[in-house]
Parts: structure tokens; sequence; C-alpha cells
């Protein structure tokens, strides 16, 4: 099997363990927070959803920023493909 099938594999499988982590998760504060009783100021808080996406939009652009470096260093390095002949 090539390289390149076992690590597809592996990473298929890992992301299939966090989305089975992250249900299991998701589960047990629902029901959590189900049981609790309710907050009073609740109304007051942030929303909890654009907190979320605010802590998790800086990360996302750093990877994006991230990717586009190292392949314009790897486009430095290794040289274009010569032009096939005609």
């Amino acid at each position: 099997m090539p390289v390149s099938e076992i690590t597809d594999q592996a990473h298929k499988q890992a992301i299939e363990t966090v989305e089975q982590v992250h249900e299991f998760v998701v589960d047990a504060v629902k029901r959590w927070t189900e049981s609790l009783p309710s907050f009073p100021y609740a109304d007051q808080l942030p929303n909890a959803a654009e907190l979320v996406d605010g802590a998790f939009d800086l990360p996302e652009k750093a990877i994006e920023l991230n990717r586009e470096f190292v392949g314009k260093v790897l486009d430095t390095v290794v040289p274009a493909a010569p032009p096939a002949s005609a």
C-alpha cells in the first residue's frame, strides 16, 4: 500500500474519531445544561456563537497565511518543471 494511502486512511480515521468525540461531548453538555435552572441574566451575556466564531477566525486566518507562505517558499526552492518540447 502506498504511503499516501496509509496517511490518507490515518487522517480519515483521526477525523472520524474527533467527530465521534465531539458528538459525545455535545450530547453530554446538552444533557447537563438541561438539568440546570435557568440563568436570570442569560440575555445580557455575549452571543456564544459570535464568541466562538471570533475565537476561531484568527487561527484560521493564520493557517491560511502560513499555507500561502510555505507555498511561496516552495515555489522559490523547487524549480518549475521545464516546458514540454513540441
